[in-house]
């Protein structure tokens, strides 16, 4: 115990500081890294809510493909009666369901890409306005503990001018 006290070692001010860093720890703890954590997670399930989505938008679109395929086909198989019915018109008819069957299969396909591109679009304005969000709930906690209101407000507003220019 002599040697402890020659190089200043005070078990009263050792016991307050092991008492202060517990203190700290779980503060940080419970104001920090759980909502941290709840963010992170609540931002990963948006991601996968968009590629969910994403996938449905393109499973949509093969059966939109799949049904262009029908739509030539029975186009194809109608030409082929009406060619054994009048061979005189046989050439124009044949050309004019061609033609139809495929402004229609183009229309489908450009219906469902506009479809995926809007939900795409959608998604990705979600999670930005998600993370925004967090990001303004995290910052006002976390500026709520350490500064006053007029610098919190000044940093809000600096930061929010900063967020703007990205979007």
């Amino acid at each position: 115990m002599e040697i402890l006290k020659n190089f200043g070692f005070e078990p009263v001010f050792f016991t307050a500081q092991i008492i202060n860093f517990l203190i700290l720890f779980f503060v940080f703890k419970r104001f920090l890294y759980k909502p941290i954590l709840k963010i992170l997670k609540d931002r990963t399930n948006a991601i996968e809510k968009g590629l969910r989505d994403t996938e449905s938008a393109r499973v949509a679109l093969e059966e939109a493909e799949a049904q262009k395929d029908k739509i030539i086909a029975a186009a194809a198989e109608e030409a082929e009666k009406i060619i054994k019915e009048t061979k005189t018109n046989a050439h124009v008819i044949r050309e004019e369901l061609f033609g139809k069957s495929r402004e229609e299969a183009e229309k489908i396909i450009a219906q469902a890409h506009d479809a995926a591109l809007l939900e795409l679009a959608s998604a990705r304005d979600q999670a930005s306005d998600i993370s925004i969000e967090l990001s303004k709930k995290v910052l006002d906690r976390v500026l709520t503990e350490f500064f006053t209101k007029e610098e919190k407000e000044r940093i809000f507003t600096r930061n929010i001018k900063r967020l703007d220019k990205y979007e």
